[in-house]
C-alpha cells in the first residue's frame, strides 16, 4: 500500500491511496502517545456548512462515515489563491454523468477544458497549472473557471499572480488516486495546536495525524501584537482557504486552538460582532477570488489588534447565571466570575448574540421591559418592548401594543410590527404567523428582512430555516421543507429535538420548550422520534444514529445531550454522544444543556442540584453554585 506523507506546520499525515467508503486511522502526539478526545472534522470545500466529525477514543483511534458527508452539486473554491504557479479545484457531483470544466479569460476566451468526459457521483479535484491548451504559460490575470454537469452550469474566479503566490500555504498536495474525493481536513482538540489540509485526498488506507500540543507551538501573534490582517486567523501573513476551515472548525468547537498563534476574533469579516459559518464562507470566498464584490470592505488588509479589552484581540465568551441570593441575572465568564453583576430580572437564555443581550427589568407585566445591552452591561436599545428574540442577521424580533415586528441595532424598525407571533432570523428569512380574524387560527410562513413573503403562510406551525431546510408541521406530523416551500423530508415524525416540546419537564433541566430558533438540522444531523424512542437522521431522512434514547438534543460541537431511563423514576441520566451515538462523557447528570464555546452546563442532584459547566472530558471547569443558567456565547 502506497503512502503519501505531507508536511505543514511542523504536522505529519500519512494518507493510505486505496479507494474506501470511509476514513479511519489515529491522531498522536509526536511523543507516541495518543491525542485522546481530538475532534477530527472533514468539510465539503464546495459548502463548508456540509461536513462530518468524529471524536478520537481513548487509544486516539477515530472513524468517519463518508456516506454522511451530503451529497450535491458544486464547485469549490481553488486553493491557493492567488497563486502561481498551480492551483486545486475541487467540486462534487450528485450523480454519475457528462462533466465539464474549462477555465477561461475575462474576456471569455477559452484557455483550457481541465475536465471533459463521464465521471462517478462524489468529490472530485483537478491541478491547473496556468498553461493552455497548447501547453503554453499564460499571464497573470484574473482566469474564471466554469463546470458544466447535471444540466446545471457553476463558475468561480481565481487568480494568477507574477511570482511567487500562496507560498505560505506550500504545494498543493493530493494523496490517493489522482480522481481521489478532496476535502478540508481539521483536527482540532484541547491542549493540541489545530491541524489543517485544505486539500485533502480520501484513501482507504489509514490515516494518521501527527499533531503538537499548544505548549510546543510557536507563539506567533499574541492578544498584545498592534496590527493583524483581517480574515488571517492562523497568522500566515495572508488570507487562504485554511483560515476559512480554521473558521468552520471554530464554528463547530470554539475550544479550537489556532496554529501560530492565530487570532479568530480576526475570522470576523464581516463586522456583525459575531464568528460563524457566513464569516467562513466570505472568506473561502476571498480565497477564491479577492474582488469579489459580494464581500464586505478590509478583507486582507491590516487591522489594529489592542489589548486590555481593546480591538479585536479581545475575545471573550459569556453565559447568563442567576444569583441565588438576589434572584437576579448577571453574566459570567469561563472563569466563573460575574463580569456583568446580577441586575436583571429575566434574560434571553441564549445570552449574547452578535455582541448584544436581551434583558429585562420589572417583575410585572405592566412595568415590565425588554432592552439590549453590550458586554460592558451598557444599553444599547434601551427597555421598551414587552418581549422580544435575540438579535440574528443584524436583526432582532420585538413586541410591543401586540404585534411583532424586527429592529435593527440603533432600534429603528426595520419591518413595522404586524405579526402575530414570529422568530429570529436565520439564513436570511423569519417564520411568522397571522391570526386569521374569522378563524382565529394562525398560519405560518417565513418573510425577507424587507417583510415579503418568501415562503407564504400555510403550515401549522413551523421552526427556523436550519442549514438549508426548516421543521413544518401538517397534521399530527412534522417534516422538512426546502426555501421553495418544498418537502425534502416528508412529515412522518412524532417530533424533532426534545428541546421543543420540553419532553423532560424538570426544575433541574433547563428545556427551552417553545425555543423555536434552533430546531432541526444541526451539523448535518437532526434528532427526531417515532413513537417513544429518539434518533438522529441525515438529510436523506436516513437514520444515522437509530432510535434508542428517551431524549435527545441536535449536535452542537460535534456532540449531542441524550438520555436514556426514565425521567420521573430517576433511573434516566443525561450525558453526550458523538456523530457514532458513542458516549463521550458518560450519563451522570440529571440534566443538561448542549456544548457552546467548548463548555456545557449540567446539574447533578448528588452535588447539591446547583448548575456548573463541564468541558468535553466531562470534567467540571466551573463547579456547580447557580441555580440555572444560559450557554456560553462570543460577545463579539
Amino acid at each position: 500500500m502506497q503512502i503519501v506523507v505531507a508536511w505543514f506546520v511542523g504536522l505529519l499525515l500519512s494518507v493510505g491511496a486505496s479507494a474506501g467508503p470511509g476514513i479511519e486511522g489515529q491522531v498522536r502526539l509526536a511523543s507516541g502517545e495518543p491525542a485522546a478526545g481530538a475532534q477530527v472534522a472533514l468539510f465539503d470545500l464546495a459548502d463548508l456548512r456540509r461536513w462530518i466529525g468524529a471524536t478520537a477514543d481513548a487509544s486516539g483511534r477515530f472513524a468517519l462515515a463518508l456516506g454522511a458527508l451530503p451529497d450535491g452539486f458544486g464547485l469549490g473554491q481553488n486553493y491557493p489563491n492567488p497563486f502561481n504557479p498551480g492551483t486545486l479545484i475541487p467540486y462534487k457531483l450528485a450523480m454519475d454523468g457528462y462533466v465539464r470544466l474549462e477555465v477561461f479569460n475575462l474576456w471569455g476566451q477559452r484557455v483550457a477544458t481541465l475536465v471533459d468526459g463521464v465521471q462517478s457521483a462524489g468529490g472530485h479535484a483537478v491541478r491547473w497549472d496556468a498553461r493552455d491548451g497548447a501547453g503554453h504559460g499564460v499571464a497573470a490575470g484574473v482566469y474564471v473557471y466554469r463546470l458544466m454537469a447535471e444540466g446545471a452550469t457553476t463558475t468561480r474566479r481565481m487568480v494568477l499572480v507574477d511570482g511567487p503566490a500562496g507560498a505560505a500555504a506550500g504545494p498543493v498536495r493530493v494523496a490517493g488516486a489522482a480522481d481521489a474525493p478532496v476535502y478540508g481536513l481539521v483536527v482540532s482538540g484541547t491542549g493540541l495546536v489545530t491541524y489543517v489540509d485544505a486539500a485533502f485526498a480520501v484513501g482507504g488506507g489509514p490515516v494518521e495525524v501527527v499533531v503538537e500540543p499548544v505548549g510546543l507551538a510557536s507563539s506567533g501573534k499574541t492578544a498584545q501584537t498592534e496590527r493583524g490582517i483581517l480574515g488571517d486567523v492562523d497568522n500566515s501573513g495572508h488570507v487562504d482557504l485554511l483560515d476559512a476551515l480554521l473558521v468552520a472548525m471554530y464554528v463547530a468547537n470554539p475550544a479550537t486552538v489556532l496554529p501560530n498563534g492565530g487570532i479568530i476574533a480576526l475570522g470576523d469579516v464581516n463586522g456583525d460582532g459575531a464568528i460563524d459559518i457566513t464569516d467562513a464562507w466570505l472568506i473561502g470566498v476571498y480565497s477564491s477570488n479577492p474582488l469579489d464584490t459580494r464581500l464586505p470592505m478590509g478583507i486582507g488588509e491590516g487591522v489594529e489588534i489592542g489589548d486590555e479589552g481593546e480591538g479585536l484581540a479581545d475575545v471573550r465568551s459569556l453565559a447568563a447565571a442567576l444569583d441565588w441570593r438576589t434572584g437576579q441575572w448577571g453574566f459570567i465568564d469561563a472563569q466563573g466570575t460575574y463580569v456583568i453583576e446580577p441586575q436583571f430580572d429575566a434574560v434571553d437564555f441564549r445570552g449574547f448574540s452578535e455582541g448584544l443581550a436581551a434583558v429585562r427589568i420589572g417583575t410585572v407585566w405592566w412595568v415590565r421591559r425588554w432592552g439590549f445591552i453590550d458586554a460592558q452591561g451598557t444599553y444599547v436599545v434601551n427597555p421598551q418592548f414587552d418581549d422580544v428574540w435575540s438579535f440574528s442577521e443584524g436583526l432582532a424580533a420585538v413586541w410591543i401594543g401586540g404585534k411583532w415586528g424586527f429592529i435593527d441595532r440603533q432600534g429603528s424598525y426595520v419591518v413595522n410590527p404586524q405579526f402575530a407571533h414570529v422568530c429570529s432570523f436565520s439564513e436570511g428569512v423569519a417564520m411568522v404567523s397571522s391570526v386569521d380574524r374569522e378563524t382565529g387560527i394562525g398560519k405560518w410562513g417565513f418573510i425577507d428582512r424587507q417583510g415579503s413573503y418568501v415562503v407564504n403562510p400555510q403550515f401549522a406551525h413551523v421552526c427556523s430555516f436550519s442549514e438549508g431546510v426548516a421543521v413544518v408541521w401538517t397534521g399530527d406530523k412534522l417534516g422538512f421543507i426546502d426555501r421553495q416551500g418544498r418537502y425534502v423530508i416528508e412529515p412522518q415524525f412524532d417530533d424533532i429535538d426534545s428541546r421543543l416540546s420540553g419532553s423532560s419537564e424538570s426544575a433541574l433541566a433547563v428545556e427551552f420548550s417553545g425555543d423555536w430558533a434552533d430546531i432541526g438540522f444541526s451539523e448535518g444531523l437532526a434528532a427526531v422520534r417515532i413513537g417513544d424512542k429518539w434518533g438522529f437522521i441525515d438529510r436523506q431522512g436516513t437514520y444515522v444514529i437509530e432510535p434508542q434514547f428517551d431524549y435527545a438534543q441536535s449536535f452542537s460541537e460535534g456532540l449531542a445531550v441524550v438520555r436514556i431511563g426514565d425521567r420521573e423514576t430517576g433511573v434516566g441520566k443525561y450525558g453526550f454522544i458523538d456523530r457514532q451515538g458513542r458516549y463521550v462523557v458518560e450519563p451522570q447528570f440529571d440534566g443538561a444543556q448542549s456544548f457552546s464555546e467548548g463548555l456545557a452546563a449540567v446539574v447533578a442532584v448528588s452535588i447539591g442540584e446547583r448548575w456548573g459547566f463541564i468541558d468535553r472530558q466531562g470534567r467540571y471547569v466551573i463547579n456547580p453554585q447557580f441555580d440555572v443558567v444560559g450557554s456560553f456565547r462570543s460577545v463579539f
